[in-house]
Order: C-alpha cells, then sequence, then structure tokens
C-alpha cells in the first residue's frame, strides 16, 4: 500500500514524511554505513567509537613492539579521542526509518551564517512501550545557503510543523 510523502532535501540525501513513518535516504559514506549498522541490528553510532579506539589501541600496541614511541603516543592519543566521542555521541542514531508513534520530539536549530547549517534534531525511542531513561538522537542536516539552503530549510520546516511534529521555531 502506498502513503504520499512529503519530502525534502538534506546534506547527502533526502528525508520523507509519511502518515505513519520518517524514512531518510542518504547517498554519501555515512548513509551507507548507517543502513549498513541498521540491517544488522546496531542502532546507535557508538560501535563504530569503540571498533577505531580497539584498533587504535592495538596499532599503539604495535608501535611499542617496533620501539616508534611517537606513534604508540600518537595512536594512543587518538584511540582515547575516539573512547571521548564515544561517550559523547552514545544517544546519536544511523536509522534510516523512524516510525511517527517512536518520535518524541523534533527541536529545530536555525543556521548561524558562516558558522553552521540548519538541522533538525529528532529525539526517538526504539521502544515506544518501555520508554527508556534516555533517547536517541537522529540529526538531520540541512543543505547550505550556497544550494539554496534557506528555501530548503524554511520549506522542510513547514512539512514538518504541518505534519505536527514542530510547534514552534524555538523548539
Amino acid at each position: 500500500m502506498r502513503t504520499s510523502a512529503k519530502s525534502f532535501n538534506i546534506k547527502g540525501g533526502y528525508c520523507s514524511v509519511y502518515r505513519d513513518r520518517l524514512e531518510i535516504n542518504q547517498h554519501d559514506v555515512s548513509g551507507r554505513v548507517g543502513k549498513w549498522l541498521f540491517q544488522r541490528g546496531i542502532l546507535s553510532a557508538a560501535p563504530l567509537y569503540l571498533v577505531l579506539a580497539i584498533l587504535l589501541l592495538l596499532g599503539g600496541g604495535l608501535g611499542l613492539v617496533i620501539q616508534n614511541y611517537f606513534l604508540t603516543f600518537f595512536l594512543t592519543l587518538a584511540a582515547f579521542m575516539a573512547l571521548y566521542f564515544f561517550m559523547q555521541n552514545r544517544k546519536y542514531s544511523f536509522v534510516p526509518l523512524i516510525l511517527r508513534q517512536q518520535i518524541e520530539k523534533v527541536h529545530y536549530e536555525q543556521a548561524v551564517p558562516g558558522k553552521s547549517r540548519a538541522s533538525f534534531n529528532i529525539l526517538f525511542a526504539p521502544d515506544p512501550e518501555n520508554r527508556p531513561e534516555w533517547l536517541l538522537h537522529r540529526k538531520l542536516i540541512l543543505p547550505n545557503t550556497v544550494h539554496k539552503g534557506t528555501s530548503v530549510a524554511d520549506t522542510a520546516f513547514w512539512i514538518l510543523k504541518d505534519e505536527g511534529l514542530i510547534k514552534d521555531r524555538q523548539s
């Protein structure tokens, strides 16, 4: 059964808003990795940081074996940075499909010219029956202003407002 969808562009793809779900299609590397992880049951981006930290620590150990202390220091520092980013991003998700009943709130962040792009931060519970202590985040970054980003941001905002996901510009 097909339902009509409203869609808008995001950085590297597009987002389609259906009556019962949001579908995020990204054609860049992060979108492909996210789809691959989601198909394997991994909802969060955190395992990527853990694998990266383990590989960097193994490389640091190899640097000790070959007595290259600069390489050991550099790779160990990079591993600790990966663990730090793991702690910072453990609530972020690559999920390409979010059901409407899972969505708790949608935050709109306006663009700051020359510094950041407009974006939406979707807070959702993967299991709506058992509301977790912490919600997962899915960030949708909109195109930059060079590629008609202002009009895309306004269009995306009004699509989500019409669907009842956003209350006002300050949310």
